[in-house]
This record gives C-alpha cells, structure tokens and sequence, in this order.
C-alpha cells in the first residue's frame, strides 16, 4: 500500500521582509517540526523518498527527517515553492514506482488543496480537521491500497489515516 505523507512547513517569521523565499521558521517551529517528526516515527512511517519546495522555512521544517533518509532520496523542485496543487500532484506523479512512502514538504493552498482533493474517505473527524485550514506544521498521511504507480493516483483514491497537529496549536 502506497503512503502519501503531506507536510506544511512549521511557523515561520512574520513576512514584513520582502524576501518570502528566505523566511526561517521561528524557534516554535523548529521544534514543532521536531515533534511532528517524532510523532510520525512514532506511527512506524518512515518515507523512502522526499519531495520539499526548496524555499528555506520547508528545508527547516524537513530538517528533523533527514536523519532517517538519504540525501540522494530528497528531491528540491523549485515548482513545489508555492506550488498549485495541480503542481505538487504533478511532482508526486513523477515519483518511482518502487517508492512505498513518500513524504511531500510544501506551502499552502497547495498542501492544504492537494489533501481535500485526494481524501475520499478516511479515519472519522479526520477530514473534518483538514477541511477549513492546514495550520503550519500540519502532516496528513493518505493510504492508497489500489496504487501501484504513483502516476495514476486520482483526486478522491486516497484514505486520510492520520493527521498530526503541531503541539503549538493546543496552546
């Protein structure tokens, strides 16, 4: 079965700068990355490859997962940097048929476009959560039991099983 693992970056700096694609995560973020990572290891996922928009707040936020994956299994294309979700599908699309989970590290709307356009079922209240915001942090999990090929994942195939929230957003 086939895992579709999307992550919004963690909480970054305010955007009074005018350099968006340079906009660290705060010291929250950071360690809410951290959790959420902790928390998906936790679930026994571990993605086998990873696609992260290369803007500087997603490479942040994937930092705590570069420990359990290869460098040469991480993919930066410039396109996921405020990518659609047309966008981010495409790039998902590209990915290896003998890639079991696979882990995408993005911005809104896109991530949080991409989620409601593929969950046609899931875990009760799951989509509920996901359905009128994707905080910064957030990471949805979508299984595919009939995926073989990640070019033929189709909007409503997957089935939302986790949604893991960043410990910030209980405060």
């Amino acid at each position: 079965m086939k895992k579709l693992c999307i992550l919004r970056h963690a909480q970054t700096e305010s955007a009074l700068q005018d350099d968006d694609f340079n906009r660290p995560l705060t010291a929250q973020g950071r360690d809410d990355a951290v959790t959420i990572f902790q928390k998906l290891q936790g679930l026994g996922i571990t993605p086998d490859h990873i696609y992260c928009s290369p803007a500087k707040r997603t490479l942040q936020t994937l930092q705590p997962f570069e420990i359990v994956i290869k460098a040469s299994r991480i993919i930066k294309p410039q396109s996921l940097y405020l990518g659609s979700a047309g966008t981010i599908l495409s790039s998902i699309q590209t990915a290896s048929i003998d890639v079991e989970t696979l882990l995408v590290v993005a911005h809104n709307p896109g991530v949080h476009q991409l989620v409601q356009t593929l969950a046609g079922s899931g875990k009760l209240g799951l989509q509920d959560m996901v359905f009128y915001n994707y905080h910064p942090g957030c990471l949805s999990v979508l299984e595919f039991a009939d995926l073989n090929d990640w070019n033929l994942i189709q909007p409503q195939s997957g089935y939302l099983s986790h949604v893991l929230m960043p410990p910030s957003l209980a405060k």
